[in-house]
């Protein structure tokens, strides 16, 4: 349902994720795939398989995948939106001057908030969000766009 809104919005969807269990051994690419198919068409799919150990370039919060994303997908990351669950998504997020949105039941008080740094209760509600901080941007581009 989150993804079809985002689609009739024009979004294209990806996923950057680690993937720590693949290494370790616990879960195959077969079966991670599978779960992946389960979500829907996807535009692009971005996994480290790597532990925090092995200190790779690829593991969140870098965001070498998210540009790797950007650049096969050939999007902006600054009029992208990075949703996770983990502040180390928000973090490569903000990295690649995405704008983000943390899964989070705690709310946080407005003036310890992060620019460019959203939250949101569940997967709806932090689709809402993105929809909601699309058309304000891209209202206030044009307003700004029709006074030059």
């Amino acid at each position: 349902e989150c993804f079809a809104r985002l689609r009739a919005a024009g979004a294209l969807l990806a996923i950057v994720t680690n993937q720590p269990d693949l290494e370790r051994g616990l879960i195959g690419w077969a079966q991670l795939d599978n779960l992946h198919q389960r979500l829907g068409p996807l535009d692009g799919l971005y996994v480290c398989p790597h532990t925090a150990q092995q200190r790779c370039q690829c593991r969140k919060p870098s965001s070498a995948l998210l540009r790797k994303a950007a650049s096969d997908l050939s999007i902006s990351l600054a009029d992208s939106y990075f949703v996770g669950d983990r502040p180390t998504d928000a973090q490569a997020a903000l990295n690649a001057d995405c704008t983000a949105v943390l899964l989070s039941h705690v709310p946080v008080p407005e003036d310890r908030r992060l620019p460019g740094l959203h939250y949101a209760p569940s997967l709806a509600a932090a689709t809402t969000v993105v929809l909601r901080h699309r058309r304000h941007v891209h209202s206030g581009q044009r307003a700004a766009h029709d006074h030059h």
